[in-house]
């Protein structure tokens, strides 16, 4: 694989866990409030909190995957299926960049969750 096309995506990919983890922090502060004394705001702070706790989740698996990317990028395995070992398609990985599984693979997986 282009050694500039794995640069450009492992900068693209630190720009990216910068940005989750300061909308994760937002989330984490949202988090801490203190609840409301009316019922009605308590009604609105626990729906606000259930979301905000659903959005740092959704953060953090997502950190952990570009993590994992990058980590690929320092061993040299960037772009091959980790379940197969395939190249993954270069579209693919423009797309999303932290993909460990090429589209194959994916589907399969896909299938296998949905019970399929």
């Amino acid at each position: 694989m282009d050694q500039k096309f794995i640069s450009q995506i492992q900068s693209k990919l630190e720009d990216k866990i910068t940005e989750l983890q300061a909308i994760k922090d937002r989330h984490s502060d949202q988090l801490q409030k203190k609840l409301p004394q009316d019922s009605g705001e308590a009604t609105a702070h626990h729906q606000n909190k259930d979301l905000a706790e659903l959005k740092r989740d959704h953060e953090v698996e997502e950190i952990e995957m570009i993590q994992k990317a990058l980590g690929r990028i320092e061993t040299g395995t960037f772009g091959q299926c980790i379940a197969c070992g395939e190249d993954i398609n270069i579209e693919r990985l423009k797309a999303i960049p932290y993909a460990e599984h090429c589209i194959e693979c994916q589907e399969k997986l896909d299938e296998e969750a949905h019970g399929g």
